[in-house]
């Protein structure tokens, strides 16, 4: 489904502030008309140090202390995962701050709300042009000016 390679099977790793809250409503959130239930592993973040307590009380979360913890708690998963993992959605509103923290670190796409947004930009906005012309010219260019 997503990311083509050797493998048979893949998942998709979803990582949500409270998998309880996600499950309680996971018809809404996963249509069963979507056939993905068993593509995808949920995630939920409401025992990590420095951002389950502190997003379920609306307090501060510990930025530093979350991601490291964060990303602990994904590695994990995705190293306990008997089938690959190829990507990870953030589900939760919460969560984009640490996409990029995420991407650098796991090394497979990661996908959020921010992510979705622009590429609903991205779907609408009209093009001048899809030439591919201008930017092969500027990297042949530039691959002279570095020799």
């Amino acid at each position: 489904m997503l990311l083509p390679g050797k493998e048979e099977k893949r998942k998709i790793l979803v990582i949500t502030a409270n998998s309880e809250s996600f499950n309680e409503n996971y018809d809404e959130l996963v249509k069963p008309g979507w056939k993905v239930a068993d593509e995808i592993i949920i995630l939920g973040l409401q025992d990590v140090d420095g951002f389950g307590n502190e997003v379920e009380s609306g307090t501060t979360v510990e930025v530093e202390v979350a991601a490291a913890n964060i990303l602990k708690k994904v590695r994990e998963t995705m190293s306990a995962s008997d089938i690959p993992i190829k990507a990870v959605v953030s589900e939760c509103t919460e969560l984009p701050g640490y996409t990029n923290m995420l991407r650098a670190e796991l090394g497979v796409p990661v996908f959020d709300a921010i992510t979705a947004a622009g590429m609903l930009y991205n779907a609408i906005k009209p093009r001048d042009s899809y030439s591919l012309v201008r930017p092969v010219l500027l990297l042949v260019l530039a691959s002279h000016a570095v020799s």
